[in-house]
């Protein structure tokens, strides 16, 4: 599109050449009239070659997916875009996580500190609370903190195991009417972002019994053609459940970096009720008392081995002194025995 062309030539004219670099891209797209609102995104881009035409890539899909939509005629009244450019690779490698409790309640905040290390820099840690919902189901859960624009790992690998194609990934969404196409769009993760979510309860991306194709359950919504306007979804984004209203939606906690944030890594939760949760939390506590008694009591140990062993060090030595006269008094012992 003109919109696109545009932005691209700016991008290229800011860095004088169209090579490698980090842009943050801010734009407004308003449309003609007054039943939908402005749509507004930021999002940082790299690229190691043309961050031009990476950069680029975002704004003019979602120009398209809006122009193209099935639901109603969207007419653009005007654009507006504001980029800050850089030659400097501002990434950042997720490397280390920590949570302050694996043993909640639904309600219980998890407080998590993210570690990252920026491209040649020294290592930050950012901090996302993320709150347990209040309905959450007592069980078992997998708790996926990554960058924005990373897929969960547990997908990918699904993805690579039943070699499962985008298109087929794509066909599984289908929106129920222009504002839902429109929320997604808005609310669409960034790659500056640190995101913490659950991810889905029992996650799949084939039917229990291994076989390659995709929930039938689901597949019986899907079009049999893509049609223009049908945004392409990241495979963490899908709704895959069988048995899932379209409208509840995971829980995740997003905040933003200074930083395109890369990888992702996972914890185990066990969502418990209160009573229960108290119980494995003390057990928890005992046992970290007991283990702390435990490695106290292995060091008293070991530092009274050393003890003795240095005190058999100094006896032998004493024992040694005594056996063996000094030479000088054996000289004086000489001298007077040949004076008498």
């Amino acid at each position: 599109t003109l919109a696109a062309t545009s932005l691209y030539n700016m991008l290229n004219k800011t860095l004088d050449r169209s090579g490698a670099g980090t842009a943050t891209i801010s734009y407004t797209i308003t449309p003609r009239g007054k039943e939908h609102k402005p749509l507004t995104r930021t999002n940082m881009f790299y690229s190691s070659d043309s961050i031009s035409e990476k950069a680029v890539d975002e704004f003019y899909n979602v120009i398209d997916v809006l122009m193209n939509n099935r639901f109603i005629n969207y007419e653009i009244s005007d654009i507006s875009v504001e980029t800050e450019v850089t030659q400097d690779k501002k990434t950042a490698k997720l490397i280390d996580a920590s949570a302050s409790s694996t043993i909640v309640s639904p309600g219980d905040t998890i407080v998590v500190d993210v570690t990252l290390e920026p491209f040649r820099g020294e290592k930050v840690v950012k901090q996302i609370f993320f709150k347990v919902p209040e309905d959450q189901a007592v069980g078992q859960y997998t708790l996926e903190v990554r960058g924005g624009g990373e897929i969960p790992l547990p997908y990918v690998l699904e993805k690579q195991k039943y070699n499962l194609t985008d298109e087929i990934l794509r066909r599984l969404k289908v929106h129920k009417d222009f504002d839902e196409l429109y929320d997604e769009i808005q609310k669409t993760d960034t790659n500056n972002q640190i995101v913490v979510e659950f991810l889905e309860d029992g996650i799949s991306l084939v039917d229990e019994d291994g076989s390659k194709s995709v929930k039938k359950a689901k597949l019986k919504d899907v079009e049999s053609k893509p049609m223009p306007g049908d945004v392409k979804k990241k495979i963490g984004q899908e709704d895959l459940g069988s048995n899932k209203d379209d409208d509840n939606q995971i829980e995740k906690t997003a905040i933003d970096t200074e930083y395109i944030v890369q990888g992702d890594g996972q914890f185990t939760i066990h969502v418990m009720k209160p009573a229960d949760r108290d119980k494995a939390l003390a057990k928890r506590v005992k046992e970290v008392k007991n283990q702390i008694k435990m490695e106290h009591k292995l060091e008293l140990e070991d530092q009274s081995k050393k003890d003795k062993s240095s005190k058999k060090d100094v006896k032998k030595s004493d024992k040694q002194d005594t056996k063996t006269p000094d030479k000088k008094d054996e000289s004086k012992v000489n001298d007077t025995n040949a004076a008498e």
